[in-house]
Parts: C-alpha cells; sequence; structure tokens
C-alpha cells in the first residue's frame, strides 16, 4: 500500500551551535554548545547528531558529559579510520551549527539512591558515566566508587576532575584506576579476578547499583563477573553504543523467518502504512518508503530506533538492549527487527521502557 504523505516519524531535530572545542586526552576533543531554548536532558543521556559527509547523512550517538542546568557537551575520540570521528575533529569548529535529535537514553540514575553506588568505565566510556558521578556526589547521598579502565591516569579524559573529586570527598567517593601504560608501575589490567575481589570487598556490594559503559567485550566481561557473584540482573546498568568499529556485528540469521509484512505505525496526529519485504528491517523498508523514524547505530546496540509492537510479531537479528520483559511488553528495535506475521502495528508510546 502506498504511502501518500510520507511524514515525518522522527523527532524534530535541534540547532546546536558550536561554542568551544577544546583538546581532550591524546586525540579527543571537547565540543560545547550554545545552550538551545528549552533545553532538557537527564544526566547520563546523549544526542544523536545527524551529519552530511561527502554528500551523505551519517548518525552518530555520543553521550553528554555536562549536567542538564550547564551548556551541552559531548567529547569525541579520534578513531583510526572512523568516518565521524576524524571528520568531526579535523572540520567543525566554533560558530558552526550541527543537528541532533533529541537528547535520549535510559542509562539515568533510580530516583531512589541505593547506599552504594558503583561506576565501571573504560577509555571514553567515562563521558556516559561523568555526569552520573556528579550527579551522584551533588545529592550528598550515599557512597560513590568508580572503576576506571584507561592506559594512564594522568592522560585519561576527565582525570584531572575525579582525582581532585575524590580529595574532596574522601568520604564518599572513591576511585579505582587500572592502567594499561601506567607512567610508574607495572601495568595492571581489569578482568574477572581482580574486579570479583575488589566487588567483595564492598560491603554493601548486594544493595549496590552498577553502571557500566566501555567497549562490547569490556562491558560483557564486567555483566559476567557480576552475574556470577550473583549481583541482580536489576541493579546492573549498561550503556550501549555501537563503536565504528562494532557497527556491522552481524549478528544471529533470521532469513527463515522473516517474512513479507504490512506495516502499520501511528505517532501523535501522523500515520503512515508501508510495505516490508521478505529480508528486510522495520527501518530498512521504512527508509526505501520516504518515511522518516529515529535512528543511530543501526545495529541493535544504543536503542534510539527503539518503536512499541501493538500487534504482530518480529524477531530480532540482534538485540543488545531490550530486556526480556521489555521484548514480553511489547518493545522492539526498528533497526534488527524483521517482522515474522504479514502485518505489523506500531504506535508511539509518551515514555520508553
Amino acid at each position: 500500500m502506498p504511502n501518500f504523505e510520507l511524514p515525518i516519524l522522527q523527532s524534530m531535530p535541534l540547532k546546536l551551535q558550536i561554542t568551544s572545542i577544546q583538546p581532550i586526552g591524546p586525540s579527543g576533543r571537547l565540543i560545547r554548545f550554545q545552550k538551545p531554548e528549552g533545553w532538557v536532558h537527564q544526566p547520563g543521556q546523549y544526542l544523536t547528531l545527524l551529519l552530511n559527509i561527502e554528500g551523505q547523512e551519517v548518525r552518530r550517538s555520543y553521550s553528554l558529559c555536562s549536567l542538564p542546568e550547564e551548556a551541552p557537551a559531548i567529547a569525541v575520540e579520534r578513531v583510526t579510520n572512523g568516518l565521524v570521528s576524524r571528520w568531526l575533529i579535523a572540520h567543525v569548529k566554533p560558530g558552526d551549527v550541527l543537528e541532533s535529535l533529541p537528547p535520549t537514553g535510559r542509562f539515568v540514575l533510580e530516583e531512589v539512591y541505593p547506599p552504594l553506588l558503583v561506576f565501571v568505565a573504560a577509555g571514553s566510556g567515562i563521558t556516559a558515566v561523568l555526569p552520573l558521578i556528579r550527579q551522584s556526589l551533588a545529592s550528598r547521598q550515599g557512597v560513590v566508587k568508580l572503576v576506571y579502565a584507561c592506559k594512564n591516569r594522568h592522560t585519561a579524559w576527565f582525570g584531572a576532575k575525579l582525582m581532585l573529586w575524590a580529595l574532596e570527598n574522601p568520604d564518599r567517593f572513591e576511585l579505582h584506576w587500572y592502567e594499561s601504560q601506567p607512567d610508574d608501575d607495572a601495568p595492571r589490567h581489569l578482568g574477572n579476578l581482580r574486579l570479583e575481589e575488589l566487588v567483595n570487598s564492598w560491603p554493601m556490594r548486594q544493595k549496590a547499583h552498577y553502571y557500566l559503559c566501555g567497549p562490547f567485550a569490556f562491558m560483557r566481561m564486567v555483566r559476567i563477573t557480576l552475574g556470577f557473584m550473583e549481583i541482580p540482573e536489576t541493579a546492573i546498568h549498561q550503556e550501549n553504543f555501537a563503536s565504528e568499529g562494532q557497527r556491522f556485528f552481524i549478528g544471529k540469521s533470521v532469513s527463515d523467518e522473516s517474512v513479507a509484512c504490512e506495516i502499520h505505525y501511528r505517532k501523535g496526529d501522523k500515520s503512515a502504512v508501508w510495505m516490508v519485504k521478505k529480508g528486510e528491517t522495520v527501518l530498512q523498508s521504512a527508509k526505501k518508503a520516504g518515511i522518516h523514524l529515529d535512528y543511530s547505530c543501526e545495529n541493535g546496540f544504543c536503542g534510539t530506533c527503539i518503536l512499541h509492537k501493538k500487534s504482530g510479531e518480529v524477531v530480532h537479528r540482534i538485540n543488545e538492549f531490550l530486556t526480556d520483559a521489555e521484548l514480553a511488553a511489547g518493545w522492539i528495535l526498528s533497526c534488527s527487527a524483521y517482522p515474522t506475521t504479514p502485518k505489523l502495528w506500531l504506535e508511539e508510546l509518551n515514555t520508553n521502557p
């Protein structure tokens, strides 16, 4: 069935003007924007930049390392052969205006703070947990611990700030460094045994909440270790971004389950109907139909493309975002969801899971 209006169902992009760019670490940049009127976000959320590079639209997500009352800021690490990171570092300058989807993400603190908050970060993953640490320290509730895996504490992103906060809050903030290239000591890599030993030394470990951000393999190691220690799954939170080297993870085959499908979708006062061919994702088919949905990583990691399924069924090629309970409640990732029924009804809800 043709779609006559070709509605734009994605969120309206923001216009963000760059006010300053500062070096961070050996090869990163801290980019600050002028705060738009009516700006709202929660610490731990991220922006999805909508960029035009060499005539091609490219999307990348970056955590906001600023607090809501401050000018928005993101940190970008130069990735070898990374299209977007190299372009941002080489070409953007103060005064330029970038487009972004509104802040989103659920890597946020619970409304009721536990007695112990544990943050585990590797490399540039510190960007996502930094505002959560600041928020928790400002609340003056509970104890905060950061386990930071990096090459060197003196070149690590925000290392000086973190060491200062540890000095200013000796009874509330504990910093644990795991450096692969320290200046004057043997390397200390964070692995299963070291993490287990460290967490076991904390009396409140079973009452804590754990927030993780870093490379996929790193977070998988941390989750496995915490699970082995019988830390409740509901107490473990992680931020998933597909890095520029992870964007084409294959996932499982869905060729035998996928079917052609007619999709009906409603968002507010807009609606659309389009067809999906066998072997296409919901997002791929929407793009071909000229229908604009929210998305970023296109690989089942970040959750930007989350939709709610009212009726019909799908199978995911890869899902590193939704829990079993959320899948059972009808949430899907359009970027990796393949219809398995001839008709599928999707809708927008006011809140994400």
